[in-house]
């Protein structure tokens, strides 16, 4: 049977008071108890709720492998267990816990490393896909930089970019979501942002250089196929997204 445990903050206001809200860890009960005794103590009507922020799921069935995932949200959590318990019903589940753990950009710094070395095209790959990382915000920055450290341990070459010839984007946060999370959406709005201010014909070969395959299940635009990555992930179709799941061709996860 799945477990769906609610690991969310506690939170204790009082009407009219907000200098009085606290916030507690999930397993501080016993102090969350103590500030509401505290503040009827004042002749205050403290109110507490349990958050709706972070779930854990177990899920445990017998001649299967133990599933174990964290969530945002319950209603992310009860369709996670739905979905999983229907695919295992029908013989053909998928294990997404690795890539709930990975993000995309991490992704990228382990191709920079491991696989683009290998190609013909490297130097246009680290200079597509560093850019990628150091427009998808601060957290991309910080990757860039310890791939980076990591180039200078080993003793390669690092990449100085004297100028930039490309077009930034503002569409790549979606790098840092969970890697099962990442839906087409996100890379239709990508595509969206970069046809704004290049060609068509340059999204095309941006999108490529991610290692296409093949198409998704999703429209075109201006010619462009959302595509998926073909080193990284199959299709799959939940409630009528497109999905990703990371597989172990081109880098061992």
């Amino acid at each position: 049977m799945p477990d769906c445990i609610n690991r969310s903050r506690f939170r204790v206001t009082v009407k009219n008071r907000d200098d009085l809200t606290r916030h507690f860890s999930y397993d501080k009960l016993d102090v969350v108890k103590a500030y509401m005794e505290e503040l009827r103590a004042q002749h205050l009507k403290p109110h507490v709720c349990q958050l709706d922020e972070h779930w854990l799921v177990r899920i445990r069935n017998k001649g299967h492998k133990a599933v174990q995932a964290t969530f945002k949200s319950r209603d992310e959590a009860d369709r996670f267990t739905t979905q999983v318990t229907a695919e295992r019903l029908r013989g053909i589940f998928v294990d997404y816990t690795v890539s709930r753990k990975i993000t995309l950009a991490e992704i990228l710094v382990r191709y920079l490393l491991e696989e683009a070395p290998r190609q013909k095209s490297r130097k246009i790959l680290e200079y597509s896909l560093e850019g990628w990382l150091a427009d998808s915000g601060p957290a991309g920055e910080a990757l860039l930089a310890r791939y980076r450290k990591e180039l200078t341990a080993q003793g390669r070459p690092v990449r100085q970019a004297k100028f930039q010839m490309r077009q930034s984007s503002n569409e790549l946060s979606w790098l840092h979501k969970p890697f099962a999370d990442v839906t087409t959406v996100d890379i239709e709005l990508f595509i969206n942002d970069r046809l704004e201010v290049v060609e068509a014909s340059t999204v095309d070969r941006e999108i490529d250089r991610l290692k296409v395959s093949n198409g998704m299940d999703a429209p075109t635009r201006c010619g462009i196929f959302v595509p998926k990555w073909g080193c990284y992930f199959n299709h799959l179709n939940r409630e009528g997204a497109s999905v990703m799941e990371i597989t172990t061709v081109g880098i061992d996860l």
